[in-house]
């Protein structure tokens, strides 16, 4: 599910549409990989939720109540209003939230992954660390391999997006693709 970050990590994104953030991007997507890293961490979800407003106070309750210079990105007056409403909470550090990582696998390895999802899991997608930075850290050190990671050289079309998908023609293209694979 990982690979298709664009149509399977909405429900870890819902909240940011709901702040009105006009741009869906890398951002976005790599506070989505740092909840799929929570989640493979924790082996539970990071920030399970109700609706958006319960699912904004359970990650304020993690990451804390950002401030005013942190939620420039929100372009929603009401959405504005609504976290400036909110309690102050300070940022509760990873290794309360997974202590058990602590023991295993254990430092080093535990404090390079917390330091991971931290830098993925800001709450305001500039100070967000970027797909690069997170393959050069030092947690994925053993899995990083930049010669074998190009970069895409022009952003992805997603020009089927545009269209409204009758589950007949979903149905036909799913069916392609497989026949693709027998080939």
């Amino acid at each position: 599910m990982c690979f298709f970050l664009g149509v399977f990590s909405l429900s870890f994104a819902q909240f940011f549409h709901r702040l009105a953030v006009k741009e869906y991007g890398p951002p976005v997507d790599m506070w989505s990989v740092g909840c799929i890293f929570g989640e493979l961490m924790g082996r539970k979800p990071l920030f399970p939720g109700n609706d958006y407003i319960h699912q904004l106070r359970i990650i304020q309750d993690v990451v804390g109540k950002p401030d005013s210079s942190s939620l420039s990105f929100i372009t929603s007056d009401k959405a504005m209003r609504f976290m400036e409403k909110q309690k102050a909470k300070e940022k509760v550090p990873w290794s309360k939230v997974y202590p058990a990582y602590l023991t295993e696998p254990g430092a080093p390895t535990c404090d390079h992954a917390f330091d991971l999802i931290d830098q993925m899991l800001q709450f305001d997608p500039s100070k967000r660390c970027t797909v690069e930075q997170a393959l050069a850290h030092p947690y994925l050190s053993t899995l990083h391999h930049e010669d074998d990671e190009p970069s895409c050289e022009a952003p992805f079309k997603f020009d089927f997006k545009q269209t409204d998908l009758t589950k007949t023609r979903l149905q036909e293209l799913m069916y392609d693709v497989a026949l693709s694979f027998k080939n």
